[in-house]
C-alpha cells in the first residue's frame, strides 16, 4: 500500500500580513539613523515589534496582522514620538514618517491617529457583477447605472452620474 502525502504550500495571492514603513528624520529633514521603533498592537499585551532605522534613516515592520497599533520612536537627545491608533488593513503597506524634535526622551510628542484611512499603495478598486445583474437590471435602472453602481461600491454620485448620462 502507498502513502502519499500532499502539503498545502502558501501562495502569494493569499498574503494576509501587512508592512508599516516609514522614514525617522529630525526637524531640519535630516535622517535620523538607527533609532528604536517599537510597534505595539493596541489592546494585545506582549505583542510588539521592536526595528531599528537603518542609515537612511529607513525602517520597515512586515508580517504583522491587521489592526490597530501604537507606533513609539526613541533616540537618545531627541523627545520621544508616539503615534496612536494607527490602524493597519489586511496586506496594507502603510507608510508612517516620524519626525522628532531635539530635546530629551524624558519628553513625548503624541499623536492621536484618526481611524479612517486611505488605500494610497494601490489604485485598485473591485467590484463583482452577476451577469444576472447585467440582464436584470433592478426597477428603473439601465444596465449601464447597474454597472456604474457596483463598481464604485454602491456610490451614490455614481447611480446619479449614470442617469444623468442615460437622460441625455
Amino acid at each position: 500500500m502507498m502513502i502519499l502525502l500532499v502539503f498545502a504550500l502558501p501562495t502569494r495571492g493569499q498574503e494576509l500580513a501587512g508592512t508599516f514603513t516609514g522614514t525617522v528624520t529630525d526637524t531640519t529633514g535630516a535622517v535620523i539613523p538607527h533609532a528604536l521603533v517599537t510597534i505595539t498592537l493596541n489592546g494585545v499585551d506582549g505583542n510588539s515589534r521592536v526595528v531599528q532605522s537603518n542609515d537612511s534613516g529607513n525602517y520597515t515592520a512586515t508580517n504583522l496582522p491587521a489592526g490597530t497599533y501604537t507606533i513609539t520612536v526613541s533616540v537618545p537627545s531627541f523627545e520621544k514620538f508616539s503615534d496612536r491608533n494607527v490602524i493597519l488593513n489586511v496586506a496594507q503597506k502603510r507608510t508612517v514618517n516620524v519626525q522628532l524634535k531635539a530635546g530629551s526622551q524624558s519628553q513625548t510628542v503624541t499623536v492621536e491617529d484618526n481611524p479612517v484611512t486611505v488605500e494610497t499603495e494601490s489604485s485598485s478598486q473591485a467590484g463583482t457583477i452577476s451577469g444576472t445583474q447585467l440582464r436584470e437590471p433592478r426597477a428603473g435602472q439601465s444596465q449601464l447605472s447597474t454597472v456604474g453602481y457596483a463598481a464604485t461600491g454602491g456610490c451614490e454620485p455614481a447611480r446619479r452620474s449614470a442617469r444623468l448620462w442615460r437622460d441625455q
